[in-house]
């Protein structure tokens, strides 16, 4: 599968270009700036950190639990 590479100046000429994209890459200056995602696929990414953050803190809540003599 080919991801198609956007140069970040062709993007200001002609926005339009982002429209219908499923997955690319933005770059400036021959580096990668961006990563152009579905909206189906960001949704699942903020689902996914917001779990993760979830997870976090409840490790942080079970290791100060283990540390209290009950």
């Amino acid at each position: 599968m080919l991801t198609p590479v956007l140069k970040f100046t062709d993007i200001k000429k002609d926005p339009n270009s982002l429209l219908g994209l499923d997955h690319a890459y933005i770059c400036k200056r021959g580096d990668v700036v961006a990563h152009v995602v579905s909206t189906e696929r960001m949704n699942q990414l903020l689902i996914a950190e917001k779990m993760l953050e979830r997870i976090k803190q409840d490790n942080e809540l079970v290791s100060k639990t283990k540390d209290m003599p009950f």
